[in-house]
């Protein structure tokens, strides 16, 4: 497959023959992309002969080629030529993509699609993009190696980075028994499968994470847009935007968040037979959280406060009008063991203990 050919032209603006020379106000670059166009001043009245335009053009291939490196693309070759009308030809040939090689779970077209690539389609580097992949499929953080294969499309090495693990089991023991499993790599194609038990009732879903997922306990459920723990009240280190609706036959919830710095925001609003809505405010202060949650339904007020007392354990505290819960969450290497003790105005004392994965948000989120 012949790589693509992007090609953008130094042609003058006012051009007048004058004895093979031409006086221009300016020199425009022109392209069938928008974002390559760009204007080159040149000084109004001077004369732009045919080699000081050559000499431009050879400027210009070096500045074509860092152009098109800065925006993720790797330019192979570049050309000049002079044009009868006395502008100057500048082609720039970009490499091709080749496909991603990878020795992991992961299928090399997961990925590929994941980072916006097609084989044969130029090949277009996005930072933001591979960082949302390493993060969902890769145990920490590295960069893929670019490989130049003989035909001269570019390849994507991932065999140095270590996949994370994608199964997980979990077992909750209180005043009832729950057994969970999930699979966040579905025969490496990156969905999600999720299967929990509990009291003789059970719930399964799959989707993708952060586009959608189906889910059914006692009802089908779709939703759209980011996963549920993308509203967990952890705050982040960068800001960070998630929206999800969700449909039932006969309810629509729609639940955005907003989180900024050490400041959190939560809302969701649920269309059914009782409209009703909910604001979650939190902040940070150290290592201390606040959170505050104003329920609209029964106009309850619930507030959390959360104390990280070091990198392995960390405190809780849960109070609103109906109950007050406290627990503590230790981790150990890529395990965390959270404890809950519910007491409730109507009820005895419920002691809970859950095992989970590290990387999954508490269930009191």
């Amino acid at each position: 497959v012949e790589p693509p050919c992007m090609r953008f032209f130094l042609c003058c603006a006012a051009a007048r023959g004058v004895a093979g020379r031409a006086a221009a106000e300016r020199i425009e670059v022109w392209s069938a992309d928008a974002a390559v166009r760009g204007v080159v001043e040149v000084p109004p009245g001077s004369f732009f002969v045919a080699n000081r335009a050559k000499d431009l053009a050879q400027r210009r291939v070096a500045s074509a080629a860092e152009f098109y490196a800065e925006r993720g693309f790797v330019p192979a070759s570049a050309t000049i030529a002079l044009r009868d009308d006395g502008g100057v030809l500048v082609s720039t040939r970009l490499r091709a993509f080749a496909g991603v090689r990878t020795t992991g779970r992961t299928r090399p077209s997961t990925i590929a699609r994941r980072l916006g690539l097609a084989t044969g389609a130029t090949f277009a580097w996005r930072p933001e993009r591979w960082r949302r992949v390493a993060a969902e499929f890769f145990a920490s953080p590295g960069q893929p190696r670019a490989v130049v294969d003989p035909d001269g499309r570019v390849a994507l090495d991932l065999s140095g980075l270590q996949e994370r693990a994608f199964r997980e089991l979990g077992c909750e023991i209180g005043d009832r028994l729950e057994l969970s499993a999930a699979d966040r790599n579905l025969a490496g194609l990156g969905l999600c499968a999720q299967a929990k038990w509990a009291n003789g009732s059970a719930v399964a879903s799959l989707g993708e994470q952060n586009r959608w997922s189906l889910r059914y306990d006692d009802r089908l459920a779709l939703s759209l847009g980011s996963d549920e723990s993308a509203h967990r009240t952890a705050l982040p280190a960068t800001s960070r935007r998630a929206a999800t609706l969700t449909l039932r036959r006969d309810a629509a919830t729609l639940r955005t968040t907003r989180a900024v710095a050490n400041i959190y925001a939560s809302t969701r609003l649920v269309c059914d037979a009782r409209p009703r809505a909910s604001v979650v405010v939190g902040a940070r202060l150290g290592r201390l959280t606040a959170v505050a949650d104003l329920n609209s339904a029964a106009l309850r007020l619930k507030t959390t406060l959360d104390l990280k007392l070091s990198r392995a354990l960390s405190v809780f505290a849960t109070r609103d009008d109906a109950a007050l819960a406290a627990g503590a969450t230790l981790r150990y290497g890529p395990l965390c063991c959270d404890l809950q003790l519910d007491h409730l105005r109507w009820a005895k004392p419920r002691f809970s203990l859950r095992l989970r994965d590290a990387a999954l948000p508490p269930p009191s989120s």
